[in-house]
């Protein structure tokens, strides 16, 4: 699939012969610009009483909630308490029933890959995904929740959280990572495989996916698919207008633009025509469809964002994380 790029050059001045601000003036920007929402989680009811959410779900780890009669293919076996099932003269099983804690930590993996590095409107590809980050961190906030991230490019994970934080206690770092992500090797790979080893394997997590979703190959949407079967997964598909349709040429002399093949790391130059335009946009359309077919398929929310849509973008990223998940 071909990509137009234009990169948002920040060392130029800006319309007031302003210089760019620096890092901790965008942070702020960026933070003063976020939404701020209520984050559903997947494995308990809903309730906005900070600390006193009601679970749903009852497995191995966590809290003592009761004892109850064992129940095949329900309960645990592990969690058979012997002295309990001995007093009941070897009648019934009794099983040790816990429910999870009430503070839940949400994982985001975020892809800071070269192909998010450019924009043609208001923002960069990289500066929207670091405002939904900072919506995500705002909304977990709203319910002393965890946060816990891992920014993947260049076939490896670039930034990581070591444990999961307090969201306000991590969002600067977390901000600062993503607009100023290290310099790209050109490997189209994106490190997602090893991103997702802080998802625990014993499932039941919340994960949200912050990526353009140009640079997956079929292991990495195995390894997704692999994920969404035991956690519940949101994605924030990160988009800007030159991936979904070329400029306009000049009315009477084709002019030429450097277009960009995501699969092959290739570079060529087009014509601006209205064949060569159609056939760009048809591509483009051709890989959204398969990607939105395939987060149906695999039970995964998913909402898209552009880079010329101002604050409507936070409100989608809030719809998406108030939405009542899916495995709920």
């Amino acid at each position: 699939m071909w990509n137009y790029l234009k990169r948002l050059d920040r060392d130029a001045d800006h319309g007031g012969g302003e210089a760019t601000p620096d890092l901790d003036s965008r942070i702020d920007a960026i933070l003063e610009q976020s939404g701020e929402g209520f984050f559903e989680v997947g494995f308990r009811s809903r309730s906005y009483r900070t600390g006193a959410r009601r679970t749903i779900y009852t497995g191995p780890t966590g809290d003592f909630y009761k004892t109850a009669e064992y129940v095949r293919g329900e309960h645990d076996r592990r969690q058979i308490m012997a002295r309990a099932s001995a007093k009941t003269g070897g009648r019934h099983k009794i099983v040790r029933v816990c429910r999870p804690d009430a503070q839940t930590t949400v994982y985001v993996l975020a892809d800071v890959n070269r192909t998010l590095d450019f924009g043609s409107s208001r923002e960069s590809k990289l500066e929207l995904m670091a405002r939904c980050a900072a919506t995500i961190c705002l909304s977990l906030d709203e319910t002393k929740d965890l946060i816990r991230a891992s920014l993947y490019a260049n076939q490896s994970v670039v930034y990581k959280m070591l444990r999961a934080q307090m969201p306000m206690l991590a969002v600067r770092d977390l901000i600062a990572n993503i607009i100023e992500p290290v310099t790209s090797t050109g490997s189209l790979d994106s490190g997602f495989e090893e991103a997702i080893q802080i998802v625990p394997a014993s499932g039941q997590s919340e994960v949200v996916i912050l990526s353009d979703f140009l640079n997956f190959t079929d292991a990495h949407y195995k390894a997704l698919a692999d994920m969404a079967q035991i956690n519940n997964v949101r994605a924030i598909v990160i988009q800007d207008i030159r991936e979904r349709e070329l400029p306009e040429g000049t009315l009477f002399i084709p002019t030429s633009i450097q277009v960009f093949d995501m699969n092959t790391g290739r570079q060529a130059t087009w014509w601006l025509t209205e064949s060569n335009r159609r056939k760009y946009t048809a591509e483009f359309e051709e890989h959204q469809s398969a990607l939105f077919k395939f987060f149906t398929d695999n039970g995964i929310t998913y909402e898209t964002v552009l880079t010329d849509e101002g604050e409507e973008s936070d409100l989608k990223v809030i719809g998406l994380l108030a939405s009542p998940p899916l495995l709920s």
